[in-house]
């Protein structure tokens, strides 16, 4: 009994060890993404000297990019973020081939009611109202 428990704590630590492996990998590449992103904020910002390379940058706030990081792959990984974006996947999904859908931005829906009615206007000789209804409803 004692070679299994011992068995088991090894496996448990060999998972618990490989996770903070992996969490490490993928905290220092979202730190690396950020501290080249932050840079040409900065430099577009004029906050940084133009003689300040990005790898003199990135050494420099690396401790920064570290805990933004951290703060992300916690967020990212959370319940609440996982349940937040299945459900804005889902509602791609169901917008997917629709011309217009319930939430959809107004900015959106008023420049695809304008498209609209110029596709009307031009077609408007050729079909009748219906079958031009018809065809930009459809797939």
């Amino acid at each position: 009994m004692a070679i299994l428990e011992e068995q088991s704590a090894k496996s448990n630590a060999e998972k618990a060890a490989e996770a903070s492996k992996k969490k490490a990998i993928e905290v220092e590449g979202i730190a690396k993404e950020w501290a080249i992103k932050e840079y040409g904020l900065r430099m577009l910002g004029g906050d940084l000297d133009d003689s300040t390379s990005e790898k003199d940058f990135m050494v420099s706030a690396w401790d920064e990019a570290l805990t933004a990081a951290g703060e992300t792959y916690d967020r990212i990984n959370s319940e609440e973020y996982i349940e937040q974006m299945s459900r804005m996947d889902k509602g791609k999904v169901s917008s997917e081939n629709k011309l217009f859908w319930d939430g959809m931005p107004p900015m959106l829906r008023k420049k695809r009611e304008m498209m609209v009615k110029k596709v009307k206007k031009q077609y408007m000789d050729l079909l009748s109202e219906e079958d031009l209804e018809r065809i930009i409803l459809s797939d």
